[in-house]
């Protein structure tokens, strides 16, 4: 079952309409029945399937659930929704384990590409608009301003400034706070911060891959910043020997064993494309003047 902990899940309508590209986990459940005993021992686990980030109904759709592990790719398709719970902005979804495990099936790279890219609304990322008020900007530069636009929908920071013009950026192009407890109704009291850096890669192709040497050599130069979270946005190719050591190192026990005294976030060309789509006043700013 670890095996779809963490996949991507594509969902349709029972008519076969595409609702969207979600992230599912896996939660097995114990046999344990709190000390009730039962005449006839449960053979079976129960296992949930847990949609994030969706609060509407997923009764009778069609999920298509698949995963990269150890050099193999795996899916569950055409799974129908039987049983569900609906908690705030997560859908559970119940089931046997063994039915499960009998569907999961292992699939070719080529397939598993395919449902990867599945819903994405390609942006043509070389005609970012460089022109935003009085200033003729450079493409890494635009979409630098583009990020921190979604930094701002995303939460609006106590203060945040892009790093000092002139000579190397050392690891950060643009640095804020968020405040740890988000209540405006208190925020005259000194409550604590947690400090972002923010490093952006940005490629007029965005089949560029995205190399672990590049990030790295960002990474070691972030130290001397001192933050809480390193956060890296881009709209290059992310390939799959990339996001496996990505996951390793960001891992606790592998960023303290490397000497990483802060958080690691990355955010890809799919998901800046889906918070574009989600507020189209700023993907209009950028790819529409």
């Amino acid at each position: 079952m670890n095996r779809l902990n963490g996949a991507d899940c594509l969902i349709y309508s029972n008519d076969g309409i595409y609702k969207g590209k979600y992230v599912c986990f896996i939660e097995v459940e114990d046999n344990q029945d709190m000390g009730i005993l039962r005449e006839t021992p449960i053979s079976n686990k129960r296992v949930n399937i847990i949609i994030k980030n969706i609060k509407e109904s997923l009764m009778n759709c069609k999920l298509t659930i698949f995963n990269y592990r150890n050099s193999n790719y795996f899916a569950l398709k055409n799974y129908i929704v039987k049983n569900e719970k609906i908690d705030n902005d997560e859908v559970w979804i119940n089931d046997d384990e063994q039915n499960i495990k009998s569907k999961i099936e292992q699939i070719e790279q080529e397939e598993y590409e395919r449902l990867k890219t599945k819903g994405i609304s390609y942006i043509e990322w070389n005609n970012i608009n460089i022109k935003l008020g009085k200033e003729n900007l450079s493409k890494d530069k635009s979409f630098e301003y583009l990020c921190v636009d979604l930094i701002n929908k995303i939460k609006i920071p106590k203060e945040g400034d892009f790093h000092p013009r002139g000579g190397t950026d050392e690891g950060r192009d643009y640095i804020w706070k968020w405040p740890t407890i988000d209540n405006p109704k208190i925020n005259y009291l000194d409550l604590p911060e947690e400090k972002w850096v923010m490093q952006c890669k940005y490629s007029e192709n965005p089949n560029t891959k995205l190399t672990k040497t590049e990030v790295w050599d960002e990474i070691i130069k972030v130290v001397q910043h001192n933050p809480s979270h390193y956060i890296i946005f881009t709209n290059r190719n992310i390939t799959t020997s990339f996001y496996d050591w990505w996951t390793k190192i960001t891992e606790l026990d592998n960023r303290k064993s490397k000497f990483i005294p802060f958080t690691l976030h990355l955010v890809g060309r799919e998901n800046i494309e889906k918070l574009l789509n989600l507020w189209p006043d700023i993907k209009e700013k950028y790819f529409m003047s």
